[in-house]
């Protein structure tokens, strides 16, 4: 991988920062299927069991700044941009996956808060209304080593089918503490990437993440 792209069901794991997603259009006389649901879940095998997530790119690109994030709180029951989230831990629903309470690892390679921040033994889900084509977006751990299959996301379509599954590895850049990673799914041609773009909202209060395991994790 390059860093430039990563294609269909399988070319995964470009270190990218933020970014856009965009699909090319199948070849003439060929029908695609589209995503309507995405389940998103993490390693737990961390001392912190916590995870981040960022660059949300569905076309388009949820950075967590939008307006609609605001003010901070738990994702679960979200509409945003016509995706809906849902967060359960044990099947149940849970308030603790949230936007802008929690900064993680704060600025990394691939995460910038404000983010969605949550317990890693939960599942995320996604409902997109209108379906879509693609679905990618950086994550980083509690974990101060690289986790094998860190971020796993399965894509479903509007009948519950199974369209694929695939998982990336969480590794830690150099000079950093956090290991990361950067997952990605398309049903369709390629996924597109652009520059780490500025927010066009003033940037939203946050509160510390001093007792979600990030700093705990930096004080062992």
């Amino acid at each position: 991988c390059n860093g430039d792209n990563f294609t269909n069901l399988a070319d995964l794991g470009c270190v990218i920062t933020k970014f856009r997603g965009g699909t090319q259009p199948p070849p003439p006389g060929e029908t695609t299927k589209t995503v309507a649901m995405a389940e998103i879940t993490f390693s737990s095998d961390t001392l912190g069991e916590r995870f981040a997530l960022d660059n949300l790119i569905f076309n388009p690109v949820l950075t967590f700044d939008e307006p609609e994030f605001f003010p901070p709180g738990p994702i679960d029951g979200k509409i945003v941009q016509g995706v809906t989230f849902f967060f359960t831990v044990e099947g149940i629903p849970s308030t603790d996956a949230a936007v802008g309470l929690s900064t993680g690892p704060e600025d990394t390679p691939l995460i910038t808060p404000p983010i969605i921040e949550g317990d890693a033994t939960g599942l995320l889900t996604l409902i997109f209304n209108p379906p879509v084509g693609s679905v990618s977006f950086n994550f980083a751990l509690t974990a101060l080593v690289d986790i094998p299959n860190g971020a796993t996301i399965s894509l479903f379509d509007e009948s519950d089918n199974l369209l694929g599954t695939a998982s990336a590895d969480a590794t830690v850049p150099l000079g950093f503490i956090f290991a990361e990673g950067t997952l990605g799914l398309s049903t369709s041609g390629l996924v597109k990437t652009i520059e780490k773009r500025d927010s066009v909202y003033p940037p939203q209060p946050m509160f510390s993440g001093s007792d979600t395991g990030w700093e705990r994790q930096i004080e062992k």
